[in-house]
Order: C-alpha cells, then structure tokens, then sequence
C-alpha cells in the first residue's frame, strides 16, 4: 500500500535564513531510487526538502564521488558512474524552505535530460552543469554509495548533508565529519536498507515546529520504508515493485 508524505509546511519555521548562503542541514533527502526505470520513467532520483530558502544565484553539489577525509575520488570500479551534478537556483525569488526538490534522471550523460521538480512540477529554476564534464553522470550503487550536497568547492567542500544506505559496519561510516545529525545511514539492522534499490521516508507531518526538529524527524530510520533489489534493477521486472510514496514519486 502506498503511504503519502505531504509537503512539508515549516509553517513555525523562525529561523528561516533570507540572502544568507546554505549550511549544514539546510537541505536533507527524502528519498532516493537507484533504479534505471523508475515509476514514472524518470530514471535514478534523489528526492531532496530545502529546511531553509535556497537564495537567488546560490550554487550546491551533488555526488556519489568517494569523500576519503580530504578529497573526492570515484568510488573503485564505479569510475564512469561516480560524478558530480552542479544546481543554481537561476529563478528571480529565493526557493523556499518546506520545497521538495526532485531531482530525476540524475544517471543520464546528457545533463539536459536531468529533470528538476519543485513538489511534484517540473521547473526550470535551476541552472544544471556538469563540473568533471558534460559527459559527467551520477549512478547511485545499491548497498555502496554515499550521496554528499555540499557548497563551496570539490577541493574544499562546506557539506550539508550526507545519506548513504551502505553497510559501513557501523552508525558513520566514512560520512564526512561535523555533520552531526545531518549525516544520515539507513542502517538499522534490516538487510533490505543495505541493499535497497529505493528507500524513502514515510511519515506524514503536516508541521514541523523548526529545522531541527525536522532534521531529526526525517533523519530517523525508523520513519523510512526501503525495498530490495531484486533479481531486476528495474521497476517493470522487480517482484517488488518500488513503492515510493505517491507524493514523493511526482
């Protein structure tokens, strides 16, 4: 059965920074689904939810590259599906805190196929590019890859987040430093999260009173729904079909 996740109305929201560049926590994922035919023939997605408003002209990173403590590297094998994906909110108004970013088609080579949709619509608020090159692409592994979003630079990093569903033997992991709360691992003793081909979080809420709390709130694996990888990478053929939320799927 289908769970629904609401926009998420950060309706009691003080702390809403207004020209002020992201930091730590700012945006969190919601949901990913590493499948190459995904429900709605959108390829691989991350599904992201701004905590603060994203200014006009401000600029962050995603990736599946490996942080080793000091740089990006692709992950050993993965070397043609590790990659870096660059957003710039390009519009006229801040995009605000409470949006869902989805962000699908994310492996595809041709960054002009990357779809962007602000709670479900698609939109061309962002400003997409490729950094490592237009051929870059980004192929999130089941049970192997962290997803970072950051600011800044590859070579100096400022992280927001970090989520990753990868069996590190423990609660971190190689999730970089100083995130605190805002470093997340799907590992809460179930097999299927380590190898999990979509993970989303299912709570419905309809306020949250601040950003921590829904830090905290989404950042709990106990309010997360992931489904295996089956004999098939693929929704069409999976004996388990993914089951995002219909919300969150668009």
């Amino acid at each position: 059965m289908r769970k629904h996740i609401l926009v998420l109305a950060l309706g009691l929201l003080t702390s809403i920074s207004f020209g002020q560049t992201l930091s730590v926590g700012d945006i969190v994922v919601i949901g990913y689904d590493v499948d190459n035919t995904s429900l709605d023939n959108d390829g691989c997605g991350i599904y992201l939810l701004a905590l603060k408003d994203i200014p006009v002209n401000e600029s962050f990173y995603i990736t599946d590259n490996m942080w080793d403590g000091s740089q990006f590297l692709p992950n050993p094998g993965n070397e043609t599906k590790d990659g870096i994906l660059k957003l710039t909110n390009s519009s006229s108004s801040s995009i605000p805190a409470g949006t869902r970013i989805d962000v699908r088609n994310i492996q595809t080579n041709n960054t002009n196929n990357v779809a962007i949709y602000l709670d479900g619509v698609s939109t061309s608020s962002f400003t997409k590019s490729r950094p490592q090159g237009p051929s870059d692409k980004i192929k999130p592994q089941t049970a192997s890859d962290v997803i970072y979003i950051y600011t800044g630079t590859t070579a100096s990093p400022n992280f927001i987040t970090a989520f990753t569903v990868k069996d590190f033997g423990s609660t971190t992991g190689d999730l970089p430093a100083g995130l605190g709360s805002a470093g997340f691992n799907l590992k809460d003793g179930n097999i299927i999260d380590f190898n999990a081909a979509c993970a989303a979080y299912n709570m419905v809420i309809v306020d949250f009173a601040n950003a921590s709390e829904a830090l905290t709130t989404i950042y709990n694996n106990q309010n997360w729904d992931a489904e295996p990888n089956e004999s098939n990478i693929n929704d069409s053929t999976d004996g388990g079909v993914v089951d995002l939320p219909a919300a969150l799927a668009g």
